[in-house]
């Protein structure tokens, strides 16, 4: 393993033990901070293919979670908060090859709709 890798490796070690004392949710939002969804997870995995590449899991080890929109909006953002409850991983959210940290193939959420998330991208800084 490079000095890159084994350097996110021991991020990821650090913000895993942070996330799984949390909340285990991810707070789905518009733009303007209106709650669209929130998804429970159990645990966050990362993929041994790409270091910067993450899964999150339900309690059976499913690589895939599930959640049901409250509120009709254009998704946009989310939030995973620690135990206290401080945000402690922020993104952005966006459709399908836009580069965003979690990609779904439709922004515009319906009320009672089914959000599923199978992956997400973090960007850990690896300049000097």
């Amino acid at each position: 393993m490079n000095l890159t890798l084994a350097i996110i490796a021991d991020m990821f070690d650090v913000l895993h033990d942070e996330i799984v004392a949390g909340d285990k949710r991810v707070y789905f939002t518009t733009s303007n901070g209106t709650a669209l969804c929130n998804v429970a997870f159990d645990d966050i995995e990362a993929d041994g293919s790409f270091p910067n590449e993450f899964y999150f899991q339900d309690s059976s080890d499913s690589r895939i979670i599930r959640g049901i929109v409250s509120s009709t909006g254009t998704v946009s953002k989310f939030n995973i908060y620690d135990s206290t409850p401080a945000i402690i991983v922020s993104g952005t959210v966006g459709l399908i090859n836009s580069g965003s940290d979690i990609e779904f193939n439709e922004v515009e959420w319906q009320a009672n709709q089914i959000v599923i998330i199978s992956q997400l991208k973090f960007a850990f800084p690896t300049g000097s």
